[in-house]
């Protein structure tokens, strides 16, 4: 299955079961929160093919979210401003990103910026890459 149908297929899937938690925003994503409010954190499918991207394909991300108008990754204040994401690249890879609370306040990041936030890298070839690390890696 390519990243675009599993995309498409998450997306059915909260559209139909999730109903009274799911909303879909005029932006192209898709957000569940924990409110009824549209701007509070949540987590949500978003397809982000752009050029300041890099023309990276969707994310599934927990507060993160790419704002079109502004061109930069945003993050919601939530009590913290940390955030989470599994981001699926243009070229097939996939990253997961994370970033700790600065915070409680609303932030943004540039493209580059959130990318430093990648701790695990899956390559399209199926390496598995480390990155940011600062302890010992064990292997079970």
């Amino acid at each position: 299955m390519t990243s675009n149908k599993l995309i498409y297929f998450l997306s059915l899937f909260l559209v139909s079961n999730l109903e009274s938690f799911a909303q879909i925003n005029e932006l192209g994503y898709i957000r569940s929160t924990t409110d009824t409010q549209s701007y509070s954190a949540g987590t949500l499918i978003q397809h982000i093919t752009y050029p300041s991207t890099g023309y990276t394909r969707s994310v599934f991300s927990s507060n993160p979210y790419w704002d079109t108008s502004m061109n930069k990754w945003r993050f919601k204040q939530m009590g913290a401003n940390d955030g989470s994401a599994i981001v699926i690249q243009g070229d097939g890879g996939f990253d997961f990103v994370i970033h700790p609370s600065s915070g409680n306040f609303g932030r943004t990041m540039t493209h580059s910026e959130f990318k430093e936030g990648t701790k695990v890298r899956i390559t399209k070839e199926g390496n598995i890459q480390l990155m940011n690390l600062t302890n010992k890696i064990f292997w079970d």
